[in-house]
């Protein structure tokens, strides 16, 4: 099979203390003062970066150096030899994860939780994508066809070839894969199981229930695992995949995920968010033979259930 070649993640320039970018102006941006057009071409830094930059005579204009307050013209070509200070730029050959499956395509990880899945504003370095093409070598090829948040522990599917990122991230899309986790939540659910179906929508970082019409669907089953004196674990079987779909639907239904900071109603002296992704199901990009990964349940305090001696013991096991 032929593969088409298409560039990876450049590790070496991400981590690289100091970075020369450059900005074409357009007209519309004529008259503009260069900390304010820099500003808006580098969201993943401030305003007054920028201009301690210029002061330092690390921006120019057409060769030349800038004052924070210079006025930029069309056509103008605006650097600014940026430094990344106050970024851990180590490179992340200590991050290491336990491997359930690999392949020439795919790679399947264990992720630990505490560690964010790709580079993200001050975070570059300590991320799995960073690790991964840092450990691969230079010009390989990984990509992230699904997301876990940075506190979500668990099965991590990992593409290693632009045919199985596009292949699998459809099928993501279209809900062909079938995932599973586990939460612990605030509360002692009642029922056995059931289905939340309140649509979402973003409202700044979070998701937001919202009413008909106005949000994305979204669709949550879930079942109770075991009952506790003031917790329940659920596995849940998310049947779309909205940002932070399965927090916050536990947040609507009135049971927080223990942990959870930006979703919980009440502070947890939890140690992480208890959410993990127990169990991910899918056909192979290439061969289409039917896969499953799965990651044990973590035995670490976040998912410990005590026990009520006052419900029977089936609820409880």
């Amino acid at each position: 099979m032929s593969r088409s070649r298409q560039p990876g993640l450049d590790v070496h320039r991400l981590l690289a203390p100091v970075e020369r970018l450059e900005f074409e102006v357009l007209p519309h941006e004529t008259g503009w003062r260069v900390d304010q057009f820099l500003a808006r071409h580098m969201a993943f830094t401030s305003r007054q970066v920028i201009q301690g930059h210029a002061r330092q005579d690390r921006v120019e204009i057409r060769g030349r150096s800038a004052r924070p307050s210079t006025r930029v013209r069309s056509g103008d070509l605006v650097t600014i030899d940026y430094h990344k200070s106050g970024r851990d730029l180590s490179p992340p050959s200590d991050l290491d994860f336990p491997i359930l499956f690999e392949d020439e395509w795919l790679l399947v990880i264990d992720k630990p939780a505490g560690v964010p899945v790709h580079p993200a504003g001050d975070e570059v370095a300590r991320t799995v994508l960073t690790a991964l093409v840092w450990q691969a070598g230079e010009g390989s090829y990984r990509r992230l066809p699904h997301r876990l948040d940075r506190e979500t522990s668990g099965v991590l599917v990992v593409t290693k070839d632009p045919v199985a990122q596009s292949r699998l991230s459809e099928a993501f899309q279209r809900g062909t894969v079938r995932k599973e986790y586990v939460a612990v939540v605030e509360g002692v659910i009642e029922s056995d199981r059931g289905r939340i179906t309140a649509p979402l929508r973003r409202d700044g970082y979070r998701s937001v229930p919202a009413e008909a019409g106005r949000g994305q669907q979204a669709l949550t089953d879930w079942k109770v695992e075991r009952r506790g004196v003031r917790h329940t674990r659920l596995r849940l079987f998310p049947r779309t995949g909205r940002r932070h779909q399965i927090r916050a639907h536990l947040h609507f239904l009135g049971h927080s995920i223990v942990g959870d900071k930006l979703y919980g109603n009440a502070p947890s002296a939890s140690p992480r968010l208890a959410l993990h992704a127990a169990s991910v199901a899918l056909r192979h990009p290439v061969h289409d033979h039917p896969r499953r990964f799965d990651s044990a349940v973590p035995t670490d305090q976040a998912f410990e259930v005590n026990p009520d001696p006052s419900l029977p013991s089936s609820t409880q096991d």
